[in-house]
């Protein structure tokens, strides 16, 4: 991608403004023609008269103040169209991510995602600022040298193809500086990881010193170097450039002194304007080269941001796209059943991935059924694919003898609240109403008023001040208020004292049940398996009953 790639694409998003912002951004690069001609002016009444011209300084003021105004406007447009442009991008990523299925969603890396949505879109920001000042700089420049081609057409071919040179070895090094501003982006990102291992460790190191110790020596010190050693190396590419970029400055004025007057005949007085002329157009030459690397450097950010949508666009094509704001409409039901079901993950590496296969499963409505079995057995693997989240391999779940993949896909999963076992706590009821009473009733019985207060002062859950069991509580009363026909709960239990455990098998879970709901529970708890209708048991992948 080129800066016209760039320029094309604000064009877009400045929208109706387009011509305006051309128009003003013309006038602009005509007032600092204007404010050097006043200056001219009056230096040359101080020489001829040695007063000061009234002139020269009333096009000064006024060139000074247009200059102001228009470019103030330019900028706010076009800084306020890239800001834009960038909601746009970030909300329409959303919006196509939380469309995909779970099973393609877990194909993507999260740094992956967070460096894309989360990264750093200043650079397109800056970038749209310097398209106006670099805009402006062409239309001096052009002035510019369409004058001094008046006065000697070898010192324009020279200047031209200095500039074009400089520009070329600019794009270069601005390159080489995108390779390491993402060399220095891992080694920060290795460095964070390690000091979040000490966050998340931090009681077990400070048990250990020994421990403590050996990771700081192996880890963070290390880390830490080569972050250190990322960031020098960059350095010195940015001093490569800096120098560059003074030096360039003189390049042009040394072609017209010591090589100009070798090459075609040309007096002092012509040199002397040719030089003032160019000390003109340096500062928006300055602008044009930092233009065309900042539309580089912001082309990579778009480019990152490109990958990922593209990378959603597969993953969403051929299937139909949802309206996420429609109600679903949950199919009323008497029997689910399963029978010959089959799911795998897919193979990491030689190993193989872990694989699920029911034979026969039943849930009458109303009925309350407890899952037990060892770890990795399948049991949450079996609660993902009943709620409709992961699709089966070979076989489906029928809903009164009909197929669920028959349904609508939000319809079916509608019938479901699912509590994970890694469940998330939102700050909010998202996505359904409920009525106040129900809210202070469960509130209640589930030891979260107090939490409910301050939800009711501030609209807001307060998710991080909550212990490991208050939060699974408040995830608990918000599947209870979601209110759907069947809840399945993973372990929900594991995190509760032995008081509110009792409370939740003895009281909560049969209250649900006399209510209408139909309950699957994974749970450990064998203390409590009389109040389920039937356990059943997974072992390595299957249901035994």
């Amino acid at each position: 991608m080129s800066a016209l790639d760039f320029i094309k694409f604000l064009a877009v998003h400045v929208g109706k403004k387009k011509k305006q912002v051309v128009i003003v951004s013309v006038i602009n690069g005509l007032c600092m023609v204007a404010l050097m001609y006043s200056l001219q002016i009056g230096l040359g009444s101080v020489g001829r008269t040695g007063t000061l011209s009234i002139r020269g300084f009333l096009l000064f003021l006024c060139s000074l103040t247009a200059y102001y105004i228009t470019q103030s406007f330019a900028i706010r447009t076009a800084s306020g169209a890239a800001y834009t442009a960038i909601e746009d991008l970030e909300l329409r990523l959303v919006d196509k991510l939380r469309r995909i299925d779970y099973t393609s969603f877990k194909t993507i890396s999260p740094s992956v995602l967070y460096a894309a949505l989360g990264g750093d879109k200043n650079t397109v920001v800056n970038a749209a600022r310097l398209v106006i000042t670099a805009f402006s700089g062409a239309v001096t420049i052009a002035i510019a040298i369409g004058y001094m081609v008046t006065l000697s057409v070898t010192a324009v071919l020279l200047i031209i193809i200095e500039y074009c040179l400089m520009v070329f070895v600019y794009k270069l090094q601005s390159g080489t500086l995108e390779k390491r501003f993402e060399a220095d982006a891992q080694a920060a990102s290795a460095f964070t990881s390690s000091l979040e291992d000490i966050v998340n460790g931090f009681a077990e190191l400070r048990m250990n010193n020994l421990r403590s110790e050996d990771f700081y020596e192996k880890t963070i010190k290390p880390a830490s170097g080569r972050k250190t050693e990322s960031f020098q190396q960059t350095e010195l590419h940015w001093v490569r450039v800096l120098v560059l970029n003074q030096a360039g400055l003189f390049i042009p004025l040394g072609l017209i002194v010591f090589i100009v007057p070798a090459l075609a005949a040309i007096d002092l007085s012509g040199m002397v304007e040719i030089l003032t002329v160019t000390l003109i157009i340096i500062s928006p030459a300055g602008l044009l080269a930092s233009f065309v690397s900042a539309a580089d450097t912001a082309n990579n950010t778009l480019l990152k941001i490109g990958l990922i949508e593209k990378q959603l666009d597969v993953m969403a094509k051929g299937k139909e796209r949802e309206d996420l704001s429609k109600p679903s409409l949950p199919p009323d039901f008497s029997l689910l059943e399963i029978k010959r079901l089959k799911f795998s993950y897919p193979e990491s590496g030689d190993q193989k991935g872990f694989s699920l296969s029911v034979e026969n499963f039943f849930l009458k409505r109303g009925e309350l059924v407890i899952i037990k079995g060892g770890n990795g057995s399948g049991k949450s693997t079996f609660m993902y694919l009943l709620a409709g989240l992961l699709p089966p391999v070979e076989g489906d779940i029928l809903v009164d003898g009909k197929p669920a993949s028959s349904l609508e896909g939000a319809d079916y999963r509608s019938l479901f609240s699912i509590l994970f076992a890694n469940f998330h706590l939102f700050d909010d009821f998202y996505g359904f109403s409920f009525d106040k009473k129900d809210l202070d009733y469960w509130a209640e019985r589930l030891y979260v008023s107090e939490f409910i207060k301050s939800y009711g002062q501030t609209g807001k859950l307060p998710t991080a001040t909550l212990s490991s069991g208050q939060r699974k509580r408040m995830a608990l009363l918000a599947a209870i208020l979601e209110n759907r026909k069947v809840l399945l709960l993973d372990e929900v239990a594991a995190d509760f004292d032995p008081e509110f455990r009792s409370r939740y098998y003895r009281e909560i879970i049969p209250e649900l049940k006399v209510a209408g709901r139909t309950l699957i529970l994974v749970s450990h708890d064998d203390r409590y398996y009389d109040v389920a209708d039937r356990v059943l048991e997974f072992r390595e992948g299957a249901i035994f009953s």
